[in-house]
């Protein structure tokens, strides 16, 4: 676990300068791309404070915040619980924001290491692959996995065990406290 960051960028500035370089650098369909899993990532990180967790209600009695609090170095650790639990359970998402989960973070691994934010980025860059490599898998077994399971929830759980739905639905939006953890 990381220490907090007392000096030097916190993970909101240096996500900030890397979506502005990758502005310059990419296309404006793909920069939308970027900012959306940044996003999603920056959200992953409030909810659940990888490596962190414990020292939640400090900081936040404090008015501080996950990605306010601690530096690019605390990044990468949050990598595998985005990527393989947060992307494919958590968000309602295409095939496409699967697959960008993966490059964007890889992208961004390969960024943080170029600055010198992290030592080796090669065990977060394998971390990112599987979701670049396989969105199917990611989007919870098919294109659309995701929206399957909401399909089935709200069409009722008799329709899922009937067989005509995916399996277990997903929550009413609205109905999930951020703070709960786990849902």
């Amino acid at each position: 676990m990381a220490k907090k960051n007392t000096a030097g960028k916190t993970i909101d500035e240096a996500l900030k300068q890397f979506l502005m370089e990758q502005q310059a650098r990419v296309s404006p369909a793909t920069y939308r791309k970027y900012e959306t899993v940044v996003d999603l990532f920056k959200a992953y990180c409030e909810r659940y404070w990888p490596g962190h967790s414990d020292e939640y209600d400090r900081v936040t009695k404090a008015g501080g915040t996950f990605c306010g609090s601690y530096g690019p170095e605390d990044i990468l650790g949050g990598y595998s619980e985005f990527l393989g639990y947060f992307m494919p359970h958590k968000v309602l998402g295409s095939k496409e924001t699967m697959k960008a989960a993966g490059t964007v973070t890889k992208s961004l691994a390969k960024w943080l290491a170029a600055r010198g934010h992290v030592g080796e980025v090669e065990d977060a860059v394998d971390e990112a692959k599987p979701a670049a490599d396989r969105p199917e898998e990611s989007a919870g077994g098919g294109d659309c996995g995701a929206v399957r399971r909401w399909a089935c929830f709200s069409r009722g759980a008799e329709t899922c065990r009937a067989g005509r739905g995916s399996g277990p639905g997903l929550p009413p939006p609205g109905s999930v406290n951020p703070q709960d953890g786990r849902d």
